[in-house]
């Protein structure tokens, strides 16, 4: 007599007729990459710890409304971002959503020809609520002033 499936093996088949599939599956990607992605590339990412505490601490400090921004030059190098989003800003779920915008900003400004600068932005309580036309125009024209 068959047992029904409830009672069956845990690691069996469920099907009566069939094996279970072997080997490994499709990989299914939740969003897929399309053309108008914005991807800051690893050259233009400050990731290292001692690169962050000198552009905070060497750098000249701007400060808007709703971030401060630390620039620091770097002679015939290439442009790099680095972005700080502290907890008070927000939940990881803001916190990540103000980083994903900070970064598209950074690409947008290496798109134009922006090079030879360290930048740390520090997002503020309130960046959170601004909108991504606003949130753009202050930090880009702010990064592109203090720049100069």
């Amino acid at each position: 007599a068959r047992l029904p499936s409830a009672h069956a093996h845990a690691r069996g088949s469920r099907d009566p007729r069939c094996t279970s599939p072997q080997g490994p599956h499709r990989a299914l990607r939740l969003a897929l990459l399309r053309p108008g992605r914005t991807v800051l590339s690893k050259p233009n990412r400050v990731v290292r710890a001692e690169d962050f505490r000198a552009t905070m601490r060497r750098g000249n400090r701007l400060s808007t409304e709703h971030a401060v921004i630390y620039l620091a030059p770097r002679p015939s190098q290439p442009a790099r971002f680095g972005f700080v989003v502290a907890k008070t800003v927000g939940g990881s779920v803001t916190r990540n959503l103000l980083r994903r915008r900070f970064r598209a900003i950074g690409h947008e400004l290496v798109g134009r020809g922006f090079t030879a600068t360290d930048v740390v932005v520090r997002a503020l309580p309130g960046s959170d609520k601004l909108s991504w036309t606003s949130l753009q125009q202050e930090i880009s024209t702010a990064i592109q002033k203090g720049a100069k």
